[in-house]
């Protein structure tokens, strides 16, 4: 059995079949923070925490980004566009802000020619993406951790369809 057959604590990783975030990351020597950045936004939606991923993601993002600010950090390894997008599809990311910061993170961010503000647009998408989460927390669409709340559509009494109130 190899790695990526094995999940600890859910499935939000094993999901993605076998080219896992971390198959991506390890393939193209993706930095460290880069990487820790971007596994918050492959698993988000997939999570019992959501908003707590969101969160750490963009944390990550603007401790990268105040690196590269002091000229600590650059972008030495990134993936091909179409190698990210082709993990973010097997990997079920659907969100749009997420793809773009993905994107962003796993991509050229710092080769010669990029716009410095790149890192500074992903960090955006990132933090659009959580006050979404909060409105829809706010709204009652998601709970106080972020998840969705699937309302109950069957107009069932009990989930499996058992009314106790009638005789049998």
């Amino acid at each position: 059995m190899n790695a990526n057959e094995i999940q600890v604590g859910g499935t939000h990783y094993k999901d993605g079949g076998s080219f896992q975030h971390w198959d991506l990351v390890s393939e193209w020597n993706i930095g460290y923070l880069e990487g820790y950045a971007t596994k918050y936004l492959f698993r988000w939606e997939k999570t019992e925490t959501p908003l707590k991923d969101l969160t750490k993601s963009f944390h990550v993002t603007q401790k990268l980004m105040e690196l590269a600010r002091q000229g600590i950090r650059s972008c030495d390894n990134y993936a091909p566009d179409n190698v990210i997008e082709s993990c973010l599809n097997m990997n079920k990311v659907r969100d749009e802000g997420a793809r773009r910061a993905c994107m962003v993170l796993l991509g050229k961010w710092g080769s010669p020619g990029t716009d410095e503000n790149v890192l500074g647009d992903a960090a955006q998408s990132i933090q659009i993406l959580i006050e979404s989460v909060r409105q829809q927390i706010e709204q009652g669409l998601r709970d106080a951790e972020g998840r969705v709340i699937r309302p109950d559509v069957t107009g069932q009494k009990h989930p499996f369809g058992f009314d106790s109130t009638r005789e049998a």
